[in-house]
């Protein structure tokens, strides 16, 4: 026993190491918005900001007044209000009121067949949009007031096709803090940001739905949104797909320029994760294959602290330290301004593990839904 606990331990400390050295390397190359020059071209080109929303009345107000206030010089703005059973339009139309260049377009509730809600919200924004570039925007998102002139000049600059700048996120629970900063620590811990963005290898792709920007060109190119249309995780696919066309893209450090409240309550937290992380690896093994390393090497350390056996735990140690430390390196370069989280990192894991069973357990008994829409595409007419 105590030779395979040594071995255990030698393992999630070496692989605890590298992934803390992998995500300082990732920190020094990733691209930032902020460090573009932002000069407008001349002429400037037009861009498309696309806002789906659904039931978002209670917090739309400030992602709307966030990009009202854009200094970019050439903008149309489109909402979507997805059927909301809310005031979502009425607060959007009292917002928009007196700006020429903003619009409010009504769907209907119906989805059509092999879609679902989001992709379809998305490709409808798409066909009204008149942009050389399209940027779709949730509506927990809120920008800075050079947002939009940092992002075009990077995405210009480095002849990136699709971009996402990956928001800084509120968390306002404890729960939250422990869960959210995994999305980010995720992809800066194993995936290597330069050769992704030209990578067709469906792992090496990191996205994020909530700020994309994507050239009209690559976007007619790759089919749209159509060819997301039963995804579930729409915004890594779709980034998958322009990538296969022959795109460059990926994440950015949007910290910066941009602010996320993604979830309210702990409740939408778990709710949000469910409905999903089934679909995060590719397949059941996939899934266990990924959530058996990660607890091997962030969770099973505090287990082998235990040990008797003096090696053991000092690599033990030494994977939890090298853990914490990656995280708090993320933590300090992308703003997130957590500190004693850092240390329960074994417990992010594990709630993360957690989530991932629930996810598959929800998908099984066939009752995974995001506002009030099923997320099973058959169902959702």
């Amino acid at each position: 026993m105590a030779k395979i606990g040594r071995a255990l331990a030698t393992f999630a400390a070496v692989a605890a190491t590298a992934g803390a050295v992998h995500t300082v390397r990732n920190l020094s190359i990733i691209r930032n918005p902020r460090n573009a020059a932002s000069e407008h071209e001349t002429p400037v080109p037009l861009i498309s900001i696309l806002l789906p929303a659904r039931n978002e009345a209670a917090r739309i107000t400030p992602t709307i007044k966030s990009v009202l206030q854009q200094d970019y010089p050439n903008i149309e703005f489109l909402i979507l209000d997805d059927a909301s059973s809310d005031a979502t339009s009425q607060v959007v139309m009292n917002l928009i009121n007196g700006h020429p260049h903003a619009r409010l377009i009504q769907s209907a509730d119906s989805v059509p067949a092999g879609w679902l809600g989001k992709p379809w919200a998305c490709h409808r924004l798409a066909q009204e949009a008149t942009g050389e570039i399209l940027v779709f925007i949730d509506a927990d998102v809120m920008l800075s007031a050079d947002a939009m002139s940092c992002a075009i000049a990077l995405l210009r600059e480095s002849a990136l096709d699709v971009m996402c700048p990956y928001p800084n996120q509120q968390m306002n629970t404890v729960a939250q803090r422990l869960v959210q900063p995994l999305l980010q620590w995720s992809w800066l811990t194993t995936l290597p940001l330069d050769i992704a963005e030209t990578s067709t290898r469906p792992s090496l792709t990191a996205a994020n739905g909530q700020l994309l920007l994507v050239t009209r060109a690559m976007y007619d190119r790759m089919g749209g949104h159509a060819s997301v249309k039963q995804e579930v995780l729409e915004d890594i696919n779709f980034v998958r797909v322009a990538k296969a066309h022959g795109g460059r893209g990926g994440v950015v450090d949007g910290s910066a320029i941009a602010l996320c409240n993604m979830y309210d309550t702990d409740a939408e937290m778990v709710n949000g994760y469910t409905k999903s992380l089934w679909n995060a690896f590719g397949s059941g093994a996939g899934a266990f294959a990924v959530n058996a390393t990660l607890f091997s090497v962030y969770v099973l350390p505090v287990a082998l602290m235990l040990s008797k056996d003096s090696r053991t735990r000092s690599r033990a140690l030494t994977a939890l330290i090298a853990a914490a430390a990656g995280r708090a390196t993320i933590n300090h370069k992308l703003r997130q301004g957590l500190k004693s989280e850092v240390l329960m990192h074994p417990l992010s894991v594990l709630a993360f593990n957690a989530l991932t069973v629930a996810s598959f357990a929800q998908r099984r008994r066939g009752n995974l839904s995001w506002k009030g829409r099923s997320v099973t595409p058959a169902q959702n007419s």
